[in-house]
C-alpha cells in the first residue's frame, strides 16, 4: 500500500508518545506484493 493511502494519523508526531507499526497485510499477489497494509498503534503504560 502506498503511503498516500495510509491514515494521516500514522504521520502525526504531535500529542502523546506512541509507537506506530506498519506492515504488510492482505493477500500476496502474483507480483510478490501484498495488497493491503496493517497499522498498529501502541501507547506506553504506567508501571507501579
Amino acid at each position: 500500500m502506498l503511503q498516500a493511502h495510509l491514515p494521516q494519523a500514522v504521520f502525526d508526531a504531535s500529542g502523546p508518545r506512541r509507537l506506530v507499526l506498519v506492515t504488510c497485510g492482505g493477500t500476496l499477489e502474483p507480483d510478490h506484493l501484498y495488497n493491503d497494509s496493517v497499522v498498529v498503534y501502541a501507547t506506553p503504560v504506567k508501571t507501579a
